[in-house]
């Protein structure tokens, strides 16, 4: 397992929780199957699953958090616009046949990213009370 679910991760709330913890399924689905010989076809469906679950789960959250008016929402976007440019620039490399490198990069940046904007942004923004 590259990345696992540790309690820790928990926001306390349940959606989002479970959102969370589905990311990081589909991090380690694609972190099984990096160097498989079909690797660009599976490569293709599961970014297509985790940008699709991206954003749902962005959407989810941004709009929970205009929801309770925190003060730090431009921010949280701001975060979120800046890991959709990065994937878009790591869907540049797949698109180009290196996929084996997107690959890789992706699941670096998501173990990192998530981890640490779980732990740092989301646990303070998705329990604000105001």
């Amino acid at each position: 397992m590259f990345l696992p679910w540790y309690s820790a991760y928990n926001t306390g709330i349940e959606e989002f929780d479970a959102q969370h913890k589905h990311l990081v399924d589909i991090i380690n689905e694609l972190y099984a199957i990096r160097h498989a010989e079909s690797l660009q076809e599976t490569v293709d469906g599961i970014l297509s699953k985790l940008i699709d679950c991206l954003k749902h789960h962005f959407d989810s959250e941004e709009n929970h958090l205009e929801r309770l008016n925190y003060p730090e929402l431009e921010k949280h976007k701001a975060e979120h616009q800046k890991l959709r440019k990065t994937i878009e620039m790591i869907q540049g490399f797949h698109s180009s046949g290196r996929w084996h490198l997107a690959a890789d990069m992706f699941l670096e940046l998501m173990k990192h990213w998530l981890i640490d904007h779980i732990l740092n942004d989301d646990k303070e923004a998705l329990t604000f009370n105001g």
